[in-house]
């Protein structure tokens, strides 16, 4: 009787497994699988989960004028629950953002989603820039790690945050910024797996 239980819970260890093996592949196709081309600047990038699926995602989009949105977001905890949050919050954003709002509405927008459709204790980190072919970014940084616009003179300076995540208060207002960049200066955007790492 015992080695039959051991075996039923085996088989069931089993199935879960897979099943997040399945969740880890259908993650990774949610993200960027080929980078733009033929704007004034190059972008990359890179999702290592820490476990089979995680709350860690990045997109890119092409605007009208040539412009390019970019978001990076860091949903709280780990593993299945932060992973299907990630998904959720990918799907909104990439509805609001490519309807080409201003990087504050779109997080206020976001932010009014998640708060009705998730539980008050998950919440996400998230940073959404506009790069205009001019040069500038204008952005909104939603309690996210800091990216860092490293210039081409070594200088480094951090995009800080002053608003709240999303998910946290459906009231919250959300604040823009915009800062300047020119050739030879690289941004660089992470979350706290880095830090953590």
């Amino acid at each position: 009787v015992e080695n039959a239980k051991l075996l039923a819970l085996s088989r069931e260890k089993d199935k879960i497994e897979q099943e997040l093996k399945i969740a880890r592949v259908i993650q990774q196709k949610l993200l960027p699988r080929k980078y733009p081309e033929g704007l004034k600047f190059d972008v990359s990038g890179q999702n290592v989960a820490c476990q089979q699926v995680g709350g860690d995602y990045y997109d890119f989009f092409e605007l009208p004028r040539g412009r390019l949105g970019i978001v990076i977001a860091d949903v709280s905890g780990k593993g299945t629950a932060a992973a299907l949050l990630a998904s959720m919050l990918q799907g909104v954003f990439w509805a609001t953002a490519t309807a080409d709002n201003p990087p504050a509405e779109v997080a206020s927008r976001v932010n009014h989603y998640v708060c009705e459709r998730s539980t008050p204790d998950k919440y996400a980190t998230l940073f959404y820039g506009i790069f205009d072919p001019s040069g500038r970014i204008n952005y909104v940084n939603a309690g996210h790690n800091p990216p860092m616009l490293v210039k081409s003179d070594g200088q480094v300076l951090p995009l800080g945050s002053e608003n709240l995540p999303i998910g946290m208060f459906a009231e919250a207002e959300y604040k823009e910024s915009n800062m300047d960049i020119a050739c030879g200066d690289t941004l660089v955007m992470y979350t706290d797996g880095v830090t953590e790492a």
